[in-house]
């Protein structure tokens, strides 16, 4: 991700005619511009004669249809807009409707409608109390389903391709953006993660959970060629490893590059029963460097 997106504002009074170019921290707009919003816009004013009244007609039908198709896939996507069980925002308290569009995520749980902006959900997983840190409604602590953290996860990789921030604070924090998003693509298949897992990790455990992920792979599961391609296509016999150099004096960038190769890991196979078990790898060689996991799992061992 090379960065955050920009403000859609325009500069300022003196300057409507340029687009702000400070980051959007607050959904589309910057810092200076979020309680205030006016889009920047370009002057296309056009002034019909009688020859193009029907294709303006026609194009103002084709818009519409448009934000008909649009609004469909974001319910799709984020959830229906029905009446809300917490009729106020998680952190903020502000009410439901204040949510910023993008950022808004519902979901229905035992016939009940819940909304929440999914910053505060992402960061109210973090300090879950269900078993293996599951991702749950902060209001009842009843694990989501299966189906709602796809739904979930789908929409963060959604919001990190359009390089939406999704740290609740405005420091835009994006190693924290991928370990969050990591977890989820995790709990997609039914393994519950918990972000701490990767937040506590030093240089030296990324490598010797890096040697243990490499010392299952080639020897320990017993795989053969075969089952590793089917896993991971781009494997070559001819690479005595799995993962690939890793390097680095800082945590950040080391870190970032293991997150980076096991996002391509867990995507890599065609059938998702393959892709559950990638997962199953990298927790039991998580486990073997951090206790936690091992209490979450102890079948792993």
């Amino acid at each position: 991700m090379e960065g955050l997106r920009t403000c859609w504002n325009y500069k300022s009074r003196t300057h409507p005619d340029v687009p702000c170019s400070r980051e959007a921290l607050f959904g589309d707009f910057c810092s200076y511009h979020h309680k205030h919003p006016h889009r920047f816009t370009k002057n296309t004013r056009v002034h019909p004669t009688n020859r193009k009244r029907r294709a303006l007609a026609l194009l103002r039908r084709f818009v519409r249809l448009c934000r008909v198709r649009l609004g469909l896939l974001a319910a799709r996507r984020q959830g229906l807009r029905a009446p809300s069980t917490n009729q106020t925002e998680l952190i903020s308290m502000e009410p439901v409707e204040t949510i910023y569009p993008p950022y808004r995520f519902s979901f229905c749980e035992k016939g009940f409608f819940w909304t929440f902006d999914v910053r505060a959900l992402l960061a109210a997983r973090s300090t879950s109390t269900v078993s293996a840190s599951a991702l749950s409604n902060p209001y009842t602590c009843s694990v989501l389903s299966e189906e709602t953290v796809d739904k979930l996860q789908k929409h963060v990789q959604w919001l990190n391709q359009r390089r939406y921030n999704l740290n609740y604070s405005v420091h835009p924090l994006t190693h924290q953006q991928k370990v969050t998003e990591l977890c989820l693509l995790m709990d997609s298949h039914g393994y519950w993660t918990n972000v701490d897992w990767f937040y506590s990790m030093t240089i030296p455990l990324v490598h010797e959970f890096i040697n243990r992920l490499d010392a299952l792979w080639m020897d320990e599961l017993g795989l053969t060629d075969r089952d590793r391609q089917r896993t991971f296509p781009p494997w070559s016999p001819e690479h005595p490893y799995l993962v690939p150099l890793i390097r680095g004096g800082r945590i950040e960038p080391v870190l970032n590059q293991l997150l980076t190769f096991l996002f391509r890991f867990l995507r890599a196979a065609e059938e998702k029963e393959v892709r559950t078990l990638a997962c199953v790898y990298v927790l039991k060689a998580l486990a073997s460097v951090n206790a936690r996991v091992r209490t979450s799992y102890p079948w792993l061992l």
